[in-house]
Formats: C-alpha cells, structure tokens, sequence
C-alpha cells in the first residue's frame, strides 16, 4: 500500500510538472486534503488554477477549478498573492527528485531510543529495535513499512526505507 501511495504521488508530480491537466488536477486534491502529503494550500491553489486553465479538452471531468476554489477559501492575502506568482512563474519542465513530496507518512517515522555500547548499539523505531545493518517491518498507522538500520551513533539512527529512495537520518527529540 506505501509503494502504491508513493507511487501516485510521484506520478501526479511528474504529470502535473509536464503540463498535464488531470495531473495538476490531482495534485491539488493531494495538497489540499493534506492525506498523502502535508497540508499545503498555496500548491493547492496553485496546482488547481493550473488546472483548469490548461487548454486540454475535458472530456473528463476535472476537479481543478474547485480544488483551488476550496483552497482560497482558506487562505490569507499573503498566502494568495504567492500562489499566484507560483502560477505566473510556472514553466512545464521535467521535475528532480527535489520537487517530489514526500508522503506524509514518513515523517512519522521515529527514533525512540538509542542503547548499549559503542561496540553494540541498538535503536528502537517504532515499536522495534534494530542493530546496525538489521531489516525489519515497522507499523506506520496500521500499515506495514521495512526499514533498514544503516548506521546507530549516540543520538541518531541512519535508515533506508522501502519505497523512499534517499536515506533518512532519524535524532533523538
């Protein structure tokens, strides 16, 4: 289920960043329900008014107008006049890995604790505890996600996650 949601935010970037209607539409529900991704409005605004001004023919329906309908109604001055100038400065292009949202599950990854030796640490993310190199299954909200414990350091824990392409480096709070 991850794979699939990472996937269909990564598509919808992709599309949307190429100009493609129904991408930009979709992207904006992404940000406006703030579900799969956290919460922005400025690209929901910006993603829906992209939307239902690109010329492609609706021969479905698409839901852009009222996406960024429904964001400006949450938004500030502020907020609208920087939406608009991300509309304005909006150039078709082919996205990086940078423009890519992360899904909003990731962040709820945690490092808990941290214990043993130099020698022998052990990490506990989630409801798991992980030595270095060690690859297990974390529930994230009920859904299962493998992690990999790469490096544990006195405060930290370096992870490769399934289905995330970089490495994340998890702290102690």
């Amino acid at each position: 289920m991850r794979r699939l949601i990472g996937w269909l935010i990564d598509w919808a970037t992709l599309a949307a960043n190429q100009g493609d209607k129904q991408g930009q539409a979709n992207l904006a529900e992404i940000y406006l329900e703030g579900k799969l991704v956290k919460q922005d409005l400025i690209e929901a605004y910006k993603w829906g008014d992209l939307s239902a001004k690109n010329p492609s023919p609706d021969f479905i329906v698409f839901s852009g107008r009222s996406t960024r309908d429904a964001a400006i109604l949450k938004m500030n001055a502020d907020q609208i006049a920087e939406a608009r100038k991300r509309v304005a400065a909006f150039i078709p292009h082919q996205p990086q890995k940078s423009e890519l949202p992360e899904p909003a599950w990731v962040k709820k990854i945690k490092l808990n604790g941290i214990s043993g030796t130099p020698a022998k640490r052990f990490a506990t993310i989630g409801n798991q505890t992980f030595e270095k190199r060690e690859r297990r299954t974390v529930k994230i909200d009920g859904q299962p996600v493998i992690i990999q414990c790469l490096e544990i350091t006195d405060s930290s824990a370096t992870v490769s996650i399934e289905g995330i392409e970089d490495t994340r480096t998890l702290s102690l709070n």
